[in-house]
């Protein structure tokens, strides 16, 4: 029994441990007690008593999103309000279940329990970021912090949650608006680009139009006839390339199977034997028999190969010399197409696979260009998980290599 009395100038707490003794014959004769001082025990209790009932008053009150579970299977035993506003849950709905069974988490129960799994190591979670759901499946955005409190000696997680939701969306919102400018910008250009691309060859088409209604000598006429001709080769050339490198910044859908590259590399070459025999140009093909096949669509591939081979050829002098290369190395396979042509100057270099960038000597030379070819070689290569690399010399010739992952590295 514990009971209080005042003592000088305050109360104590006593607590009264007896028992009644007895004679032979059963009858009380005495009573022996021992009395304990247990103030400073009570007093331990009413303060955490206080403490208690002040840390729940703050609980409640406060404007973060805070549950209390329990340790070894993560129920809850009490939720403030302002997460039943957050998650959209009745009190009832929540006491007693885990927020597995709430599904705030759901889609990320492993990353839940991996969690609790190494808080002890962690030593508590502070300010994670955080991603869950509302009852009705309405995504949340916040930054997740985890204590161990006790609680009538019991020991609890106290999970607060700081919901950003609305900044995490202005955010993206302020993102989109940056993307959507970019794109603006990059459409003016790609017009101005076009427009001046297209006015060259058309007025040239226009002049030649004209002066054949009114030139009578059957050389001149054919003159024109075969400008008008490479004029509107090299305008179907520019909206094909066009075409291209929209579809593949698109990602549309293409065949993919296993490629040879040798075998488009030797076809390639044959294709293009004419322009290669107009400029005597000595081209050797280096071909490792043994490379495994590489992923990708055949006509992409081709094309990529194909813009590589005609710009070596178109930039080289007559009687220069390319050489087409394969091998294979750290579940790579390579292409390597090196030529003694005009190179490029740094400059250069750090530019050329911009779409409609020429380098500087290939402007000033007469080789006609879209600017899109090397740009869409990049894309191309970067699709199946490749790359391509370039070293050039001013006035010496280039080095274009593409690397592409083999087929048992895309599983």
């Amino acid at each position: 029994m514990e009971y209080r009395y005042w003592y000088i100038d305050t109360y104590l707490w006593l607590q009264l441990t007896g028992a009644v003794k007895t004679d032979a014959d059963g009858l009380p004769t005495a009573v022996v007690g021992i009395s304990q001082d247990v103030t400073e025990r009570r007093q331990a209790a009413e303060a955490l008593k206080r403490s208690e009932e002040r840390f729940f008053a703050a609980f409640h009150a406060n404007p973060s999103a805070i549950a209390i579970s329990t340790i070894d299977e993560g129920r809850y035993i009490d939720v403030n309000e302002s997460w039943l506003k957050l998650f959209g849950y009745e009190r009832e709905e929540c006491i007693g279940r885990t927020d597995i069974e709430l599904r705030i988490w759901d889609s990320y129960r492993n990353r839940r329990e991996a969690l609790f799994k190494n808080y002890k190591v962690q030593g508590g979670i502070r300010n994670l970021e955080f991603t869950g759901q509302t009852r009705t499946g309405k995504a949340i955005y916040g930054l997740l912090s985890i204590e161990i409190i006790e609680l009538e000696s019991k020991p609890y997680f106290l999970t607060m949650v700081q919901d950003l939701t609305e900044r995490k969306r202005a955010e993206e919102q302020t993102l989109e608006l940056a993307l959507e400018r970019e794109r603006l910008n990059a459409l003016t250009d790609f017009i101005d680009t076009m427009s001046h691309d297209f006015k060259t060859p058309l007025a040239i088409i226009n002049n030649s139009l004209y002066l054949l209604e009114h030139l009578t000598d059957p050389m001149r006429q054919r003159d024109k006839l075969e400008l008008i001709k490479s004029q509107t080769l090299f305008l179907d050339k520019m909206i094909h390339d066009i075409l291209t490198i929209s579809r593949l910044n698109a990602d549309l859908p293409r065949q993919r199977e296993q490629v040879d590259l040798n075998a488009i590399l030797q076809s390639i070459v044959e294709r293009l034997r004419p322009a290669i025999e107009a400029k005597s140009l000595d081209v050797e093909l280096i071909l490792d028999s043994g490379i495994p096949r590489v992923y990708g669509s055949v006509d992409d591939l081709s094309r990529a190969l194909i813009n590589l081979i005609e710009n070596a050829i178109t930039y080289t002098m007559p009687e220069g010399r390319i050489i087409v290369r394969t091998y294979a190395m750290d579940n790579e396979v390579s292409v390597e197409v090196d030529d003694t042509g005009i190179g490029m100057t740094e400059t250069d270099l750090r530019q050329v696979f911009k779409r409609f960038y020429r380098a500087e000597n290939a402007r000033l030379s007469n080789s006609k260009g879209t600017g899109l070819g090397l740009a869409i070689v990049k894309r191309i290569v970067e699709i199946p998980g490749g790359r391509v690399d370039v070293k050039s010399t001013l006035g010496e010739g280039s080095t274009f290599v593409i690397h592409l992952p083999v087929v048992e590295t895309l599983v």
